[in-house]
């Protein structure tokens, strides 16, 4: 993304919905505006400021993750590298996709991204057709970091782990030293009539294990394999699956706190909601 400051909004598209975010100021410090949850066939030009910016969402489903090492050479162009390594592992044409990589918590890793072309050129069509022509989308769960490590106070430099839970999907975010490890996604179905308690149960212990088999792969190469704590964001994030958690993991399990001073009329508590579509906004 480019920092250009303005009016900026987060779209983060999911089914049946767009639950975006508004803000705006200057390169160095955008402050959150409207936060808001809209349905999709009720998307249309008028809920944005035609001068704004647009950046939207992509789900893990819809990308290719490779966490790519790069030797410390002075000739070697990183991005570069990272790409290229993505390109010669991937099965399906090269050109049905779009590629990223990213700076991780230091040398020698990258980030690298293969984002499904077509899925890519769907959300974009859609927003260009409903609203205004997007600026660029992101990875969901590299947005909910991006979204923490901007508008929230943060408790821990040691390792953290950021999720995301939605009725559709979890993302999750690991941070160390508030930099970026490793991203990725889980799905998640939840009942129309809610969840019972053996639900919460059944998709806290789900969850756990997900996160200790990602914590088990990261362990031997990262500074620390100690997990400090969990952050919980997102629509279906609330005390009680905290609590169950909590039981299951030797961290502290919390929710996001937004920098009072970044918010202009809505609540810290609604904000933390918002983080992925908050992420949007600002880029890396």
């Amino acid at each position: 993304m480019v920092e250009t400051g303005g009016i900026r909004y987060g779209l983060d598209i999911l089914p049946g919905r767009v639950v975006f975010a508004r803000c705006s100021g200057s390169r160095e410090e955008m402050n959150i505006n409207r936060l808001e949850e809209v349905p999709t066939d009720e998307i249309r030009p008028g809920l944005v400021d035609r001068d704004g910016q647009i950046f939207f969402s992509i789900p893990e489903k819809e990308a290719i993750i490779k966490r790519v090492m790069i030797p410390d050479m002075p000739e070697i162009d990183p991005d570069k590298l990272a790409k290229f390594e993505m390109l010669a592992s991937l099965i399906d044409d090269p050109e049905d996709f779009y590629l990223e990589s990213f700076a991780l918590n230091g040398p020698p890793y990258r980030l690298s991204v293969a984002y499904n072309r077509a899925a890519v050129d769907t959300r974009y069509a859609f927003v260009e057709k409903n609203l205004i022509r997007p600026a660029g989308y992101r990875l969901r769960s590299l947005a909910l970091a991006t979204g923490y490590m901007e508008f929230c106070r943060k408790e821990s430099t040691d390792l953290v782990c950021l999720v995301d839970i939605g009725s559709e999907i979890v993302s999750y975010c690991f941070l160390d030293d508030n930099r970026i490890i490793w991203p990725g996604a889980m799905d998640r179905i939840e009942p129309s009539g809610g969840i019972s308690a053996a639900g919460i149960d059944s998709f806290a212990l789900d969850l756990v294990a997900v996160l200790k088999y990602r914590l088990a792969l990261l362990a031997p190469g990262d500074r620390s394999a100690h997990l400090s704590q969990v952050v919980l964001a997102g629509p279906a994030a609330d005390e009680e699956l905290a609590r169950r958690l909590g039981k299951s993991l030797s961290a502290e399990v919390t929710f996001p706190e937004i920098l009072p001073h970044r918010l202009e009329g809505s609540s810290a508590s609604v904000a933390a909601r918002f983080l992925v579509s908050l992420g949007l906004t600002t880029g890396f």
